[in-house]
């Protein structure tokens, strides 16, 4: 009997998906201190996104859907694929 063939991309690199935020923002020229006030977050938090440190939360995927009319999926699933990448890519603790 044959094996089915599994596809599965795991790519060498994914960058935070706050890198595909500044993207946007720059293709539409809002400035993050704008989506910051329109978002009634601060531009600590924009910049923390952008850089990947902070997760893109489902309430802050809404805004971004609301702001930018990009999916809150879009963004969700960007930023897991990015968290399971992190997790990957961290040495695993032996459980004894």
């Amino acid at each position: 009997m044959t094996q089915p063939i599994v596809n599965q991309y795991q790519p060498n690199f994914v960058s935070p998906p706050g890198e595909t935020l500044l993207e946007r923002l720059q293709e539409r020229e809002i400035l993050v201190e704008e989506l910051a006030a329109k978002m009634g977050i601060s531009e600590v938090t924009i910049a923390s996104l952008i850089s990947g440190n902070s997760p893109i939360t489902p309430e802050i995927a809404l805004q971004l859907e609301q702001f930018l009319g990009i999916p809150a999926n879009f963004w969700k699933n960007r930023d897991r694929h990015y968290r399971e990448y992190l997790a990957r890519s961290q040495p695993q603790a032996i459980a004894d």
